[in-house]
């Protein structure tokens, strides 16, 4: 059992719902600073399924923003690498955004315009809900 209630997500079929961090990386971010995840925690990671991972590869500068961590390329290799491992592990749909700081944006978007085309074709807009998601 979860020590957090999770709201089911979409409300609609057109909303839309951008993570940036999700119970999956929140695993390996665990694993890789403290040891193994807590089992809940696991079993969140397997729960949660997204229609897409933009999962972004290490070929810009790192940047020291106060928040990142490992400034030497192999660690942030090694994440980035445990990072594919989980997401073909677990068969997650993904695309690796490459590029430098302007193509990046493009590769991403261009992405999420593939993913939401469909919708699109129907005649419908995806709604992009800006509100928080509060936990029960």
């Amino acid at each position: 059992m979860s020590p957090v209630e999770v709201t089911p997500w979409p409300a609609r079929p057109t909303e839309s719902l951008f993570c940036d961090t999700d119970p999956l990386l929140t695993v390996i971010w665990h694993r890789t600073l403290v040891g193994p995840a807590p089992s809940w925690l696991e079993q969140l990671a397997d729960s949660r399924r997204y229609d897409l991972y933009l999962l972004l590869d290490i070929d810009v500068p790192w940047v020291n923003d106060g928040q990142r961590y490992f400034p030497d390329a192999a660690p942030r290799r090694a994440i980035f690498e445990q990072c594919e491992q989980e997401l073909k592990r677990r068969n997650r749909p993904y695309v690796k955004v490459t590029g430098n700081w302007e193509e990046r944006p493009k590769s991403a978007i261009g992405a999420i315009d593939r993913l939401l085309a469909p919708i699109a074709k129907q005649g419908q807009e995806p709604h992009v809900n800006n509100s928080p998601i509060q936990a029960n």
